[in-house]
């Protein structure tokens, strides 16, 4: 019904449960015994308005689409993809894509993920993952409640597409769907296998010219990781290189690293393995139980979060760089690194900790994705309470800028969880110093940087011994 000030007034009928739903316009026009209808929608209209002439109709439609209708023939004219959202998807995927550094990709109706723009958003392209017919016009727990399947994590590279698909309100397997990229929005399915519905994990080497770019690995909650061998024609599990260390539950994973390391979690432990032969090369020990893994944009420095701290890890040496004890959530990627702290995101530097840059939100940060729409100009995609939040490079504030809350007397450079206590606590007390997190910093001892050279250039090991001895017999480093 088209009110006086033509703006439209929508009726949802709820369908029997074992109907079939559809999403139909209807259109009554005075003196007509039967209204016209535009049927098979692709969601449930939630906005119509229409044109002075009346000749013309808008509607938004629960996916975020827009529509302009002709009336005269109920036809649509134009269409506006804006992004999908819809309530019912498990909407577990948020990441961006190596092949496309500028989109970001998330879940869009269940069981398709979508690639969109964060700073015109738009959708570029989707890929309909589960291959299950759906209707289109259930949109939301309106519609019917039957069993359907929905991408519950996606891993992304230049060459393939690895996701896991989770059964909704059914108890059922999950499915590991591996896809070729055969072009730039196309993907071809290679194979799906069922696994156990505790498999939740998935890690892929985004490095294309790395020996290991077709090796993907999965891991399940309660400790199992599997390897898979990926070609074109066929994805195949390697059952000698399944491991489950101490059958300890995993927490995380991280991808595959060019050299073939990658790195699980479980509880308090992080577990650096060899993907070649799945052979354990180290075990980090934190004090509580850690929430995720990530390695630096090169590939040497894993950051480690947990529950009440982050660690910096050198892979190379073996040896903690830094430790902070605060409870933040990192996000890591080729752009950076970064920590986000209720609505305050930073960027910092892996081997010192030095705040690079400094954004403000204007809701609590959930989660975060980072893009680098140009040369130095960052995009900051955030997920809150208050939906999904975009922070373009006009809004970003560096570190050295000007600002009273971000000004130090101290000349020790600022971890980025320092500055997140500084600014917390200055509005409150400004006109007192106030106190800095616990920081721990461990400085390279001269021993490991022997090993950041070549092979070639070590010296003896008549000389390197006594360093290790020398090292090893020093006291625990103070914490400040």
């Amino acid at each position: 019904m088209v009110e006086p000030e033509k703006r439209g007034r929508l009726g949802h009928v709820p369908p029997h449960p074992l109907a079939q739903t559809e999403c139909v316009l209807a259109r009554h026009a005075k003196g007509a015994k039967e209204a016209t209808f535009l049927p098979r929608l692709a969601a449930p209209v939630v906005g119509l308005t229409l044109s002075g002439d009346s000749s013309t109709c808008a509607m938004i439609m629960e996916d975020n689409s827009v529509h302009t209708v002709l009336l005269s023939t109920m036809a649509i004219k134009t269409t506006m993809a804006t992004l999908e959202y819809c309530p019912r998807s498990l909407n577990t995927v948020f990441s961006n894509d190596p092949a496309h550094p500028r989109d970001i990709v998330m879940n869009g109706k269940p069981g398709t993920i979508q690639w969109f723009d964060p700073v015109s958003v738009t959708t570029r392209r989707k890929t309909h993952v589960t291959l299950e017919n759906v209707i289109d016009g259930d949109m939301t727990s309106r519609g019917i409640r039957l069993a359907f399947r929905d991408v519950l994590v996606a891993s992304l590279t230049p060459n393939l597409i690895a996701t896991v698909e989770k059964f909704v309100n059914y108890d059922g397997e999950n499915h590991v769907r591996f896809w070729k990229r055969t072009g730039n929005s196309e993907a071809k399915l290679v194979a799906s296998v069922a696994v156990k519905k505790d498999v939740v994990f998935v890690g892929t080497c985004s490095e294309p010219a790395s020996r290991f770019a077709n090796t993907i690995v999965t891991a399940s909650t309660s400790g199992t990781i599997s390897v898979w061998d990926y070609t074109e024609k066929d994805v195949r599990e390697d059952m000698e290189r399944s491991r489950n260390w101490q059958d300890a539950e995993i927490h995380a994973v991280s991808a595959i690293q060019p050299n073939g390391t990658f790195v699980s979690a479980h509880g308090k432990h992080a577990v650096l393995w060899s993907v070649k032969n799945m052979k354990v090369i180290d075990v980090l020990s934190c004090e509580d139980d850690i929430s995720s893994v990530s390695f630096s944009s090169e590939g040497r420095y894993l950051i480690v979060a947990t529950k009440k701290g982050v660690v910096c890890w050198d892979t190379l040496c073996l040896l903690v760089v830094w430790r902070i004890q605060q409870s933040v959530g990192v996000y890591v990627n080729s752009v950076g690194c970064f920590a986000f702290d209720g609505p305050q995101v930073m960027r910092f530097d892996v081997e010192t900790g030095r705040v690079l840059a400094t954004v403000q939100f204007s809701a609590h940060v959930e989660q975060l994705v980072v893009i680098e729409q140009r040369k130095g100009a960052i995009v900051y995609v955030a997920k809150t309470d208050k939906g999904l939040l975009c922070n373009r490079p006009l809004f970003i504030k560096t570190s050295g800028g000007g600002g009273g809350d971000r000004k130090s007397t101290s000349t020790t450079p600022k971890t980025p969880f320092e500055q997140l206590a500084r600014v917390s606590t200055s509005s409150s007390t400004s006109s007192q110093p106030t106190c800095d997190q616990p920081f721990v910093q461990q400085p390279r001892p001269e021993s490991a940087r022997l090993f950041a050279g070549p092979v070639q250039s070590l010296p003896p090991i008549s000389f390197i011994a006594p360093l290790f001895i020398e090292k090893s017999l020093l006291p625990p480093p103070v914490r400040i």
